[in-house]
């Protein structure tokens, strides 16, 4: 059985940003990702791991979408915990 996918709040509002071709995108990889975490727990997918928000996270893209979540073996979730975007970083995405 796969992993729940859970979004905590905040990345929840900032995925309602993106094209609904990029969130289906990210949707169906988060779920393959559930499989594979019901499959293989969170040990053996240490190539994922990433410095990002929090140490223990990890991270997966699409497009210019960067998604850290991390993997619950105990309570069989995958969190996704915050979601940034390549324009976040450019000086013409802070407009107002």
């Amino acid at each position: 059985m796969s992993y729940r996918i859970l979004v905590e709040p905040t990345a929840a509002q900032r995925l309602r940003t993106f094209s609904s071709h990029v969130v289906q995108r990210l949707g169906r990889l988060l779920a393959e990702l559930a499989d594979l975490a019901s499959i293989a727990p969170p040990p053996s997918l240490m190539f994922a791991r990433n410095p990002g928000p929090e140490a223990n996270l990890l991270r997966v893209e699409v497009e210019d979408v960067t998604v850290w979540y991390r993997v619950d073996k105990r309570e069989e979730t995958l969190t996704v915990v915050e979601v940034a975007s390549g324009a976040d970083d450019r000086p013409d995405a802070q407009a107002g």
